[in-house]
């Protein structure tokens, strides 16, 4: 069975004036559906770009992608958006969440732009809540809760949809480390129930709690 994301020598260039970065210089990689996979690397290694193109955020400039049996570089721009929006759930370092809404509204808002028809999105949503220990903060604001009871709430957030994917860049640079490890505590749970897992981590603590560790240096995977 063929893996659920592979990547073919990946290329990412970015063009400043006159000046050309290469990011990712040739990245071929493979991830099978229910591994918990860490990236690591230092900053500036092109690990968060890696990242947003196997999150279908940005295009890679060549190379290959094929997700869930799709080859993923000639969708248009509004197939790519249905495509993120219904399989791939995200989680921020710096949590994203919006202050003026509630804890609970803040987990249904990727309902608004999915496609996928979830019955009782309510229900499901204090479900999340409890699975990530906040039960009782469905009716607070993001500014009355700690950075990791925030970070618990993006991850309620990025499982609303029933995604096949979790992608996490950095979830737990915010933290403490007794937070952090809790955090860590609920992907490896997730991983346990058969989701899939890409993890962006500079914290080789924090990489030691997934099932594989991959290093990128210099745009190019060790």
């Amino acid at each position: 069975m063929p893996a659920l994301i592979q990547l073919h020598q990946i290329k990412k260039v970015y063009i400043l004036g006159e000046k050309r970065i290469e990011v990712l210089k040739g990245i071929d990689l493979e991830v099978e559906k229910g591994e918990f996979l860490a990236i690591m690397g230092v900053s500036g290694s092109g690990k968060s770009t890696l990242l947003n193109i196997i999150g279908l955020m940005d295009r890679p400039t060549a190379g290959e992608y094929i997700l869930m049996g799709e080859r993923i570089e000639h969708l248009d721009d509004d197939r790519l958006s249905e495509f993120r929006n219904a399989y791939i759930g995200f989680v921020f370092q710096q949590f994203h969440l919006i202050e003026y809404l509630t804890v609970l509204e803040n987990v249904l808002l990727p309902m608004l732009y999915s496609h996928k028809h979830i019955s009782h999105p309510q229900k499901r949503a204090l479900q999340l809540l409890e699975k990530v220990g906040l039960a009782d903060c469905a009716r607070k604001k993001p500014t009355q809760l700690s950075g990791g009871e925030q970070q618990r709430v993006a991850i309620a957030r990025a499982l609303i949809n029933e995604p096949e994917i979790i992608l996490a860049d950095e979830p737990t640079g915010q933290l403490d480390t007794k937070t952090a490890l809790e955090i860590m505590d609920i992907f490896r749970q997730l991983h346990a129930e058969g989701k899939t897992i890409i993890m962006v981590t500079h914290d080789p603590e924090m990489a030691a709690k997934a099932s594989r560790v991959v290093r990128i240096r210099d745009g190019l995977i060790e």
